[in-house]
């Protein structure tokens, strides 16, 4: 599993030692096709699925939670 820019305590942190958090934040936000932050329950889902039945077959793939950043 590959998170993107999940919202975290260690991305809060980090974006309020940024000069100006808001434009950060925003321009993150516009640099993700779905338009927002990952959650951390949108990465373990992604781990869920991994671990279920129904990724039996699935093998040497890596799942891409970042709401389409790296597809752009």
């Amino acid at each position: 599993v590959a998170p993107g820019m999940t919202n975290t305590l260690m991305y809060r942190t980090w974006l309020a030692t940024q000069p100006d958090p808001d434009l950060i934040y925003r321009q993150t936000l516009a640099s993700i096709p779905q338009g927002r932050l990952a959650e951390a329950v949108d990465v373990a889902a992604a781990i869920a699925y991994l671990a279920s039945n129904d990724a039996s077959h699935v093998t040497g793939a890596s799942i891409a939670v970042d709401g389409g950043y790296t597809a752009t």
